[in-house]
């Protein structure tokens, strides 16, 4: 905009392997993790960002500080992303079975919201074009996941596997250093060099 600041409309996604996924038990309250936890946890965003362009250049170098902050909208897809653990079913008719049961999760949305803070440098290759460095994190409100359980095993009853669905909270925390290129577009083209050609003066002298 000419005054330090900028907008940028930003697409992302971002993919972290599963070490381990506790969900909450209903029987006593406490969060236990579950056996065999494996799969991806995918997060795709949409978000708009505002950034601002620090007028400072540390070191007497041609860097460029800037800080911003955006909002969005983040979906967690957790589509392969599944365990063990145990659950009780209700099944027909007025009865219920325990076991070792396999858990799945689906995709949710939730308000998505970034700050960040960075450095640009420009390259004289190309005007409008800088490389940089960028320190982003990433975080998200709850999103509310479907879970599906199973009896494990596929054990039925009464020729049926049991199942249950119910939903578990996930809040999203991301750290990310990035580096990158920006082009700015409209970027004013560098000031030609002042013509150093010397002129040379021819005067003349009359005497009458």
């Amino acid at each position: 905009f000419g005054n330090g600041f900028r907008m940028e409309v930003e697409g992302s996604y971002r993919s972290n392997s599963i070490s381990g996924i506790s969900t909450r038990r209903s029987n006593n309250g406490l969060l236990e993790p579950l056996a065999n936890a494996s799969g991806n946890a995918s997060t795709y965003a949409v978000m708009a960002n505002v950034a601002y362009d620090i007028p400072l250049h540390p070191f007497g170098l041609p860097l460029q500080p800037y800080v911003g902050a955006g909002v969005g909208w983040a979906w967690l897809d957790m589509g392969n992303a599944q365990g063990n653990g145990f659950a009780t079913f209700r099944v027909p008719v007025n009865n219920t079975v325990a076991g070792p049961d396999l858990v799945t999760f689906e995709t949710a949305g939730a308000f998505a919201y970034q700050a960040m803070a960075g450095a640009s440098l420009p390259l004289a290759i190309l005007p409008g074009l800088s490389a940089t460095l960028e320190y982003r994190i990433f975080g998200t409100a709850r999103e509310d996941v479907p879970v599906d359980r199973s009896l494990a095993g596929g054990n039925t009853v009464n020729g049926v596997v049991p199942t249950s669905s119910t939903h578990t909270g996930f809040f999203e925390a991301n750290h990310a250093i990035l580096i990158g290129l920006r082009y700015a577009f409209g970027a004013p083209s560098a000031s030609p060099p002042p013509d150093r050609k010397s002129t040379r003066l021819n005067s003349s002298h009359i005497t009458i």
